[in-house]
């Protein structure tokens, strides 16, 4: 993470919650990504994110579907 935030001229804290993202359940990404479930990156990079899929859909409001 230190090389990566060198790298990109980043803070490591930045770096770490950005991180965080790849554990985005991949229909989530979907969504967010067609404007069909409303998140910012901000949003999702201020408060770690849930492990659980699931605790990420209740999070974001979303549903399955």
């Amino acid at each position: 993470m230190t090389e990566i935030a060198t790298a990109e001229g980043m803070d490591l804290g930045q770096v770490s919650r950005i991180a965080q993202l790849v554990q985005l359940a991949p229909d989530l990404v979907e969504g967010i990504s067609q404007g069909k479930i409303k998140a910012s990156i901000s949003q999702l990079v201020r408060n770690k994110l849930p492990a659980s899929w699931q605790a990420q859909h209740e999070l974001l409001h979303a549903d399955r579907g």
